[in-house]
């Protein structure tokens, strides 16, 4: 883990898209890792007979992103995840059941989105052993503070820059007095962020710590994007809502220590903190 995130971070920031490799991975879902995110995420208190489609590989992942982007020659300093989707075609229980599962994970495209920002396209296919897929995974991160040089050997996409746009200026719109609408209040531990990486398999998360946090940019520690997910994908599986296709765009950090509103309207939802700022949004 140390090998492969350490360089990201001191590493002289640029871009070279058609250096970027494929790599895979074998990932065996263990009883012991199962038992820590039911830990974390408060399982055993929750209704019995539900599926929370987790991605147990989300630490493997990491590490297979982590040796694209280096491919990519970015400094992970100046990287910022913006969008996530997850697609179970044989849905979340064929998914849960397989304990053995094979990564491949690729770049898909980089687009250019400001004179000196791309958005980079990650994809991981998780299969089992019969080659069947069970999940698609797709990452979007923003890399800024580019060279002009650099950023122009990105894809142009007009479509996508403007969506891009929308994204980062997005408020909230869920009006949480609404009849229609479920909410839930979700408290973020101080310890959070370091929990879920000792679970997950990030040996030092970095936003969860104050000096890690200053070296991304962060005022305060924050916890892991993925850990949102997690939560908000706990919430959805108790209300009964169907997961095989989860979208969610991370729109700013998630201070420690603070309680966030979960507002689910329809097949929308988004994350809101304390001073209503938007967290994330999406939809299944």
């Amino acid at each position: 883990w140390w090998a492969d995130t350490l360089p990201g971070l001191l590493r002289r920031h640029c871009l070279l898209p058609s250096r970027a490799r494929r790599y895979g991975a074998r990932f065996d879902s263990s009883a012991a890792l199962r038992e820590g995110y039911a830990e974390l995420f408060d399982l055993r208190h929750g209704p019995r007979g539900v599926d929370y489609p987790f991605v147990y590989a989300h630490g493997a992942n990491t590490l297979l992103q982590a040796r694209v982007l280096a491919d990519l020659g970015v400094n992970r300093r100046h990287v910022l995840h913006l969008r996530h989707r997850t697609r179970l075609p044989l849905g979340a229980a064929a998914y849960l059941s397989a304990a053995g599962h094979r990564l491949d994970c690729g770049l898909q495209r980089v687009v250019r989105v400001s004179p000196t920002e791309v958005l980079v396209l990650l994809q991981t296919r998780i299969m089992d052993d019969s080659d069947d897929l069970l999940a698609l995974v797709e990452d979007g991160f923003l890399v800024r503070g580019l060279q002009v040089a650099y950023a122009v050997q990105a894809d142009e996409d007009d479509l996508l820059r403007r969506a891009v746009s929308r994204m980062r200026r997005r408020v909230v719109e869920i009006d949480a007095g609404a009849d229609d609408v479920r909410m839930r209040q979700l408290y973020i531990a101080t310890d959070a962020g370091r929990r879920f990486g000792r679970v997950a398999g990030e040996r030092s998360p970095m936003h969860a710590h104050r000096l890690g946090a200053r070296l991304l940019g962060q005022r305060r520690p924050s916890v892991q994007s993925q850990y949102l997910r997690n939560l908000v994908v706990r919430e959805l599986a108790e209300w009964g809502v169907d997961q095989d296709h989860l979208q969610i765009t991370f729109t700013s950090p998630a201070w420690l220590g603070q309680t966030l509103h979960l507002l689910l309207q329809g097949s929308a939802f988004e994350l809101v903190d304390e001073r209503n700022r938007l967290l994330a949004f999406g939809k299944t």
